[in-house]
């Protein structure tokens, strides 16, 4: 018996170690993630092939930076940047512990009643980081950091030392209009500090004046009318309860929509990939509600958001055409290499992001019909949607489109959007993860969708450190809606980062 015993527990510990090493299928919502992080080693190696070419230090390239740039333009850097306060660069790649303990970094301007939103071109602004440590030590302590701008100036760089209070001037200049990009660390001696929190923000100069580079297609309304008139009546294929709380049920249900087999060619799935894919909460009790709607960001994963209530119908909308709860383990993962990339892919004469769209807006079109079963709550026609990243691109078309088509809707939430002002990457000075501009995704930027929007449009939060959804594609699509209102973030990025002052625009 107890060599039976033992045998079993031999099996049993093997499974064990088996299924800990398994590897899982990842899911994931910002796969640019992976993106930044290659870009961020990417940009050190290039920035330090420029900055220190010919073994200079900063001092010497900042001065070659400033009479090639005196040369196209005597007013560019010969005030925004004091070399006085520049000190050499260490090469080393190792990091100093300081007696302060950990750093943490904000920026502000010089004036507290100023806005980073408010400079204009050829205005003199004076931007202060600021460091905080833990024992509010600030000896020996320096910021190293890189200006970019949109508008084509030379990028400034340097370190500089803190005064007794841990802060820094800088002198910037833009030639506008356009948004200046902040990055700073701090360190002792040239070298990082080893417990820095670093600071990534900005500026903008004539932000009013900030729109796509290329005007939208003169077909734009024409092409979307048409897509939309291609569309299968917005009919239920199935409905499945997933789980149940308290106050509601939770549903997945599949609605007809575009046939995108194209896309899915590779998978070699022998299934029809033609149905919308939602996540359904609705309240138990029958009555009529207020219905919102969440479109996913970036990513081909199975939704966990399950956050519905007992006083609305919440449905959130998966970004593509496949079973959000499929049991099969390789199942995730074998579309996720299917559709790697999809932002870069067309298929029949479109961008992949065309029936997307196409099937975020026939969500609406199924809402609209006011059938739940087998729920009998219904929607008392008050619409809402939302989304971040490339939920905001989704929500703000699918708003365009109901505005094309006559649907009403209430309100549209979204933040940090992607997919804004694609024909002004080429022209940026500072790289981001964008998708590119071409014949296919011009009838899919952001920004040309916005002024057919007609309900009530909030852009919760823009980073002004982000580099996927910058902070200039973001103002170019406040500017282009007719009534909205925005809110920047200082030290913010895509979604994250130790959020300092907001700064917001209504009109």
């Amino acid at each position: 018996m107890k060599k039976i015993l033992a045998i079993l527990l031999s099996i049993l510990l093997v499974l064990c170690l088996f299924t800990a090493c398994e590897k899982k299928p990842q899911y994931f919502e910002d796969d640019y993630n992976n993106y930044l992080s290659d870009q961020n080693n990417s940009n050190s190696t290039n920035d330090n092939s420029v900055e220190n070419s010919g073994g200079n230090s900063n001092v010497s390239n900042n001065s070659s930076q400033t009479t090639n740039n005196s040369s196209k333009d005597n007013q560019s850097n010969n005030q925004t940047f004091d070399p006085s306060l520049i000190i050499s660069n260490s090469s080393s790649s190792s990091k100093v512990d300081y007696e302060g303990g950990k750093v943490t970094l904000s920026g502000v301007p010089a004036t507290a009643k100023e806005s980073v939103l408010n400079y204009e071109a050829g205005q003199e602004i004076n931007f202060v980081i600021k460091a905080k440590t833990a024992k509010q030590i600030y000896k020996d302590l320096q910021i190293s950091y890189k200006a970019q701008y949109e508008d084509g100036t030379a990028t400034q760089s340097g370190i500089v030392n803190c005064n007794e209070n841990g802060e820094v001037t800088i002198k910037l200049k833009g030639k506008g209009p356009g948004f200046i990009y902040i990055t700073a660390t701090a360190c002792v001696g040239g070298v990082e500090v080893s417990e820095v929190s670093t600071f990534n923000g900005g500026v903008g100069v004539d932000v009013d004046k900030i729109t796509t580079t290329n005007a939208a297609p003169k077909d734009f309304e024409t092409y979307w009318k048409d897509k939309i008139a291609t569309l299968p009546a917005a009919n239920t294929i199935s409905t499945e309860k997933i789980s149940s709380s308290v106050d509601y049920d939770i549903y997945q249900v599949k609605i007809a929509g575009p046939n995108d087999n194209a896309a899915f060619a590779n998978a070699n799935d022998n299934i029809e990939h033609n149905f919308v894919s939602a996540i359904l909460c609705v309240p138990k009790k029958s009555g009529s509600y207020p219905v919102k709607v969440k479109y996913q960001a970036h990513g081909v994963f199975n939704t966990t958001d399950h956050s519905g209530s007992a006083y609305e119908i919440y449905v959130v909308v998966q970004s593509h055409s496949i079973d959000a709860y499929n049991t099969n383990k390789n199942y995730f993962s074998k579309y996720q290499s299917v559709l790697d990339g999809y932002q870069n892919k067309s298929f029949n004469g479109q961008s992949y992001f065309v029936n997307m769209l196409l099937r975020d807006y026939q969500v609406i079109r199924w809402i609209k019909q006011n059938n739940f079963a087998p729920s009998t709550a219904k929607s008392n026609g008050t619409i809402s949607v939302s989304g971040n990243s490339q939920g905001g691109f989704r929500s703000t078309a699918v708003a365009a489109l109901c505005g094309m088509s006559g649907i009403s809707l209430k309100q549209a939430t979204i933040g940090i959007v992607w997919n804004c002002n694609l024909s002004g990457h080429k022209t940026m000075n500072i790289d981001s993860w964008y998708t590119p501009y071409n014949d296919y995704t011009k009838y899919i930027d952001t920004v040309y969708f916005a002024p057919f929007v007609k309900c009530s449009v909030s852009i919760s939060q823009v980073g002004l450190g982000d580099r996927v959804a910058p902070p200039s594609s973001n103002m170019a699509l406040y500017n282009a809606f007719k009534s909205a209102n925005v809110t920047f973030v200082q030290n913010f990025a895509h979604g994250s980062g130790n959020a300092g002052q907001t700064y917001y625009l209504s009109k």
